[in-house]
């Protein structure tokens, strides 16, 4: 698992360093305080790396997450908790990890306005055993927002109104 996210983080870290007009491996010395920036622990303290083989997925993600906001257009993919740490040379994980997002289950509170209409989409996102990154996908695609939940309650409405037509296209009742 912790090989095929780091070869799309890779893919991606190189296009951001390409599209910044600079790319990684001719300019390692110019791109190293960036990267050092994203082992920075909660103290501040940044620990020692020679580039970007040396980060962790989650370090990666926010090199990828600084870019992003810098403007760079570069897809930066998720990551499980339990492959935050992982880094190139660490054993591959194979199996699925214990704290693996299940489907039908939110950890985020939602207003008491809008909690009908999520659990609605969480049953209908469990009907169909598609995850909840489905219905943020289609928040994302539909609204420009990022998660489900912070749509308003007619875009909350419309959402779900898509998941039952694409169930009813599928089979579903």
């Amino acid at each position: 698992m912790g090989l095929s996210v780091y070869g799309a983080q890779n893919k991606a870290l190189h296009k951001g360093f390409a599209l910044m007009g600079r790319p990684y491996n001719e300019n390692k010395a110019f791109w190293l305080p960036l990267v050092k920036e994203a082992t920075k622990d909660r103290n501040g303290k940044a620990r020692e790396v020679s580039g970007i083989s040396d980060l962790t997925l989650g370090e990666r993600w926010r090199l990828l997450k600084s870019m992003q906001k810098r403007g760079i257009n570069i897809h930066n993919p998720g990551i499980r908790k339990a492959l935050w740490g992982w880094k190139k040379g660490d054993p591959e994980v194979v199996a699925a990890e214990p704290d693996a997002p299940t489907v039908g289950k939110r950890p985020i509170r939602v207003p008491k306005a809008k909690q009908a209409m999520v659990k609605k989409i969480g049953a209908i996102l469990a009907s169909q055993k598609k995850p909840w990154a489905y219905a943020d996908k289609m928040a994302k695609n539909r609204f420009g927002v990022d998660f489900v939940e912070f749509l308003e309650i007619e875009n909350l409405e419309k959402v779900m109104q898509m998941l039952i037509i694409h169930n009813r296209r599928h089979g579903g009742e």
